[in-house]
């Protein structure tokens, strides 16, 4: 059976996210399979209780689902 979750998702080129921002997280976070990465590459990024960041390399930050 094809699972329609995933490991990794990369989000990369959003400055600034149009509309609901905690929508997106909460969208990307129900996307990920229990302990996903969610791999984000700029500066701003929303506050949330659905991730915790992991490490962060220059532009790109990693997050795991809690």
């Amino acid at each position: 059976m094809l699972s329609k979750h995933f490991h990794l998702i990369y989000v990369f080129g959003i400055a600034r996210p149009i509309g609901d921002a905690q929508g997106i997280v909460a969208e990307l976070h129900r996307l990920l399979k229990p302990e996903g990465i969610l791999a984000f590459e700029g500066r701003a990024w929303p506050s949330s209780e659905l991730f915790r960041l992991e490490k962060r390399q220059g532009r790109i930050a990693q997050f795991k689902k809690v």
